[in-house]
């Protein structure tokens, strides 16, 4: 019937089946879109938040709630269901950077560098979530951790040569502190 646009007539089915078995996720999840298609927000979020808790091991139900989450602003919701979907789906990667985007946004920093060493354990240390750590620490303003992080990174930039920016401001300034690296700190500012 959806097919053939007989969204009344569906729409009418679906009700019926939720009139026999309230619980079917499937139904819920359905009538959930067809509320979103008549912009009718939150009966349409009422019925994908039920179609979620009755299907908690449904990937694709949980996606699309945190995506109405999003779309409606409501951050906090979004990183709660997507913490329940990195315990409920550790294949998943998409629910850290998803995390990663959101705690960004709400400048949770804390959370950033947590959900960032998440993925580190899973896909192993790489010089991509190294930079991004550096990267959240100096917004922290923690110079010190931000160059600890690219010192533990094994990238080899930390040997001073080629920083511009941050990094060069961050090696520089650490690098100073300590006498060991005199000879590397004349090197990479000639």
């Amino acid at each position: 019937m959806k097919g053939k646009n007989e969204y009344d007539a569906a729409f009418g089915l679906l009700q019926h089946c939720l009139d026999i078995n309230p619980t079917a996720s499937s139904a819920l999840y359905e009538i959930s879109q067809y509320y979103m298609f008549l912009r009718q927000v939150p009966q349409g979020q009422v019925a994908l938040e039920q179609a979620v808790a009755f299907a908690p091991d449904n990937y694709w139900y949980s996606q699309g709630l945190v995506s109405l989450y999003q779309q409606q602003n409501e951050l906090d919701k979004a990183a709660a269901l997507l913490e329940k979907m990195v315990t409920r789906f550790p294949s998943k990667q998409d629910p850290l950077f998803s995390l990663l985007d959101i705690y960004s946004r709400q400048e949770k920093y804390n959370d950033v560098i947590s959900t960032l060493n998440r993925l580190e354990k899973r896909l192993g240390k790489n010089e991509q979530l190294s930079m991004e750590k550096f990267r959240i620490y100096l917004q922290m303003k923690d110079d010190k951790k931000a160059f600890q992080e690219i010192e533990k990174s094994g990238t080899g930039i930390s040997d001073g040569y080629a920083l511009s920016g941050d990094i060069g401001r961050c090696v520089s300034s650490e690098w100073k502190k300590s006498r060991k690296h005199t000879m590397h700190i004349r090197r990479s500012w000639r």
